[in-house]
Parts: C-alpha cells; sequence; structure tokens
C-alpha cells in the first residue's frame, strides 16, 4: 500500500511540520487507522520475536518506575492491545524455526535471484509474488524486507521456502564481485559495498576478498 519512495517522501515531510507520521500517511497517501496499526504491531512484534534469538545480552530493570526520557517518546494517543502469552508462545515456535531457517539465511546480508523465472508461477499469498518478483540479486535481504508484506521473520521463511523449492539461488561469490565492481564503476558506493560485503561472507579467509572490500 505504501513504497518506499512514498514513506521516504513521508518522513522527509514529516521534519517539516509537527504531524505524526501516521497522520501524513493518512492524510497524504490514503491509509486508514488500521493500516497504521498493522505496521506498528507488526514492527513490535519483529522486536519482540529478535529477543528470543539473542544468546547473549545484558537488561536493566526499573521496578515501580518508568524512566521520564522513555515516557516522554510515546505519543499518548497510540494504544496496542498485545496478548503476551501469544507472543511468549509464538516467540519460542520463531526461535525454533529461525535455528533451521538461519542454516541457509545466515545473515540479511545475502542477494539471491531467480532460477529460469516464469511469468506464470504461482504462490500461496500474493506476499509470496512479491516476494519472488523482487528476488532480483539486486536486493540485499534487508531490503526485500520491503516487499513483503509481514515482519522479518515471515519473509526470511518465505525465503527459505523458495530455495527449498529450487525456485531462487544465493548469487556466487564472483557474481557478487562482478556486481560490485559495476556498481563502483557506476559511482553507486552503497550498493557496491553491499555485494562485497556478501562475498566477504562467502570467503570470510580469503585476504585478497578483504582487501576488495577495504577497497
Amino acid at each position: 500500500k505504501l513504497t518506499p519512495d512514498e514513506l521516504e517522501s513521508a518522513l522527509q515531510y514529516q521534519q517539516t511540520t509537527d504531524e505524526k507520521l501516521g497522520q501524513i500517511l493518512i492524510k497524504k497517501y490514503g491509509l486508514n487507522p488500521n493500516d497504521i496499526q498493522e505496521a506498528l504491531v507488526t514492527k513490535i512484534y519483529d522486536e519482540i520475536y529478535d529477543l528470543f534469538l539473542l544468546t547473549d545480552a545484558e537488561f536493566e530493570f526499573f521496578v515501580d518506575h518508568f524512566p521520564e526520557e522513555v515516557f516522554e517518546t510515546i505519543p499518548e494517543n497510540v494504544r496496542i492491545s498485545i496478548n503476551v502469552y501469544n507472543v511468549v508462545m509464538q516467540g519460542l515456535r520463531v526461535a525454533d524455526e529461525w535455528k533451521v531457517i538461519q542454516k541457509k539465511i545466515k545473515t540479511f546480508n545475502e542477494f539471491y535471484v531467480r532460477i529460469n523465472p516464469a511469468e506464470g508461477q504461482s504462490f500461496e499469498s500474493a506476499g509470496e509474488t512479491a516476494l519472488y518478483r523482487a528476488v532480483d540479486g539486486e536486493q540485499p535481504v534487508h531490503q526485500l524486507f520491503n516487499a513483503f508484506p509481514g515482519n522479518r521473520f515471515e519473509c526470511c521463511k518465505s525465503l527459505f521456502g523458495l530455495l527449498g523449492a529450487g525456485l531462487i539461488r544465493p548469487l556466487t561469490r564472483d557474481e557478487c564481485n562482478d556486481r560490485g565492481s559495476r556498481a563502483k564503476k557506476e559511482g553507486d558506493f552503497d550498493r557496491a559495498l553491499h555485494f562485497i560485503r556478501f562475498a566477504v561472507e562467502l570467503a570470510p579467509d580469503d585476504p585478497n576478498q578483504l582487501m576488495l572490500l577495504g577497497n
């Protein structure tokens, strides 16, 4: 319902006004309050589920005290209801499935490309269809999240399914280096860095690959 460019435009506009981002999205881009709430819930679930993936962390708990600096950043008119029991049970399930998914999708820096793409390819949901079409070998996983109408876990789970079905594959190290060099020549250094970084992950012990990253 909202493209990355439209979101970026809304964020820039927000800097020139006192309006909240949700109000801008409703007024300028036709979203309704339910859309905003759904996006907030998705983001909150992402953050909570990430906690279940931590293997080492430090936490600070406040007993009968809510830090004023935190309270000031929370709009008073935002109210979201979340079932804690469901979140915990879902989080435990997510943690178990992540262990399997991360055997193939180790980080969010991977690049994937479609194998013999067919226009008539059908999927169970519109989200999976959009995700499959977005897999073009030019966007790392963390950018593919923008093409999927769900949270990061659901997106990676769909990618895992596409990999298992033989519909997509990761770029090879040579492909990443070639695309990175091409992006560098075009002056797109951010994109070049994404490609070279993934190539390093594919060959972390190769000094020549590390030199490419340094350059």
